[in-house]
């Protein structure tokens, strides 16, 4: 049985970045201009190929995307911090 997973290749996530890095303050508003900017990130990401995401489903990998950074830097600050246990 094939895998049916929708998997965000690594080039849909350097144009998602690149685009949210150019339009990061619209990125986040909650008014019309964010509805077309995100409009426009979904068209963008299709044109490179499958998966294919609505609007919300590129929403969401976003916000995944940020949250395993995130978690990431959270994990490297308390390593950071340990004492390592040695003498």
């Amino acid at each position: 049985m094939a895998d049916k997973r929708k998997t965000t290749t690594k080039q849909h996530f350097e144009v998602l970045v690149s685009l949210i890095e150019r339009n990061g303050s619209v990125a986040g508003d909650r008014d019309k201009g964010s509805n077309k900017f995100w409009h426009e990130v979904a068209t963008n990401l299709h044109d490179l190929g499958p998966p294919i995401n609505d609007v919300s489903g590129w929403k969401k990998v976003w916000a995944d995307y940020k949250s395993g950074l995130k978690k990431k830097l959270a994990h490297n600050r308390s390593e950071y911090r340990a004492t390592g246990g040695g003498p």
